[in-house]
């Protein structure tokens, strides 16, 4: 009855240990997992203030050729306005007449010109959207990997404390009818 004790209390004695282990690992999973998942959030949040930055550097070099532009046309009209004053009238209609053909070729060229830097605009900011939502996602995806990476490990080193909970129980009943029948025939 004592040797059975005995051995009861060293199965038990070990049993707890291999919990204390498992447990101790699992917590070392989990804080793992919390690691990357805020690595992964910290490096999405970056990459979306980058593209924000981008966006609005675009922006500003748009407003930017706009202003030249009018700059340049008002510089001309000024121009055209001091030929005109100066010179006599004859040379004075042909250089309106002129002047009036490059403003309306200007214009024609300044409107192309905003429509392409609308269009490039929108598709940069069609990109930006596309970039951001693909980061998003991205992101939502690793996280799900990571989870499902995590409840996965998590639930093998819960098998596998079973089956050592089992197995050490089992050889531990065994043990101790071995045990038990050997001193009863003695």
């Amino acid at each position: 009855a004592v040797t059975t004790a005995v051995v009861v209390v060293a199965a038990a004695e070990v049993v707890a240990e291999v919990v204390v282990v498992v447990v101790e690992a699992v917590v070392l999973v989990v804080a793992v997992a919390a690691v990357v998942v805020t690595a992964a959030a910290e490096v999405a949040e970056e990459v979306v203030v980058v593209v924000v930055e981008e966006v609005v550097v675009v922006v500003v070099v748009v407003v930017v050729v706009v202003v030249v532009v009018v700059v340049v046309v008002v510089v001309v009209v000024e121009i055209v306005i001091v030929v005109v004053v100066v010179g006599t009238v004859a040379a004075a209609v042909k250089i309106v007449v002129a002047a009036a053909e490059a403003v309306a070729l200007a214009v024609v060229a300044a409107v192309a010109a905003a429509v392409v830097v609308v269009g490039a605009h929108a598709a940069i900011v069609v990109i930006v959207i596309v970039v951001v939502i693909a980061v998003v996602v991205a992101g939502v995806i690793i996280i799900v990997v990571v989870v499902v990476v995590v409840v996965v490990v998590v639930v093998v080193v819960v098998v596998v404390v079973v089956v050592v909970v089992v197995v050490i129980a089992v050889i531990t009943v065994v043990v101790v009818i071995v045990v038990v029948v050997t001193f009863d025939q003695c």
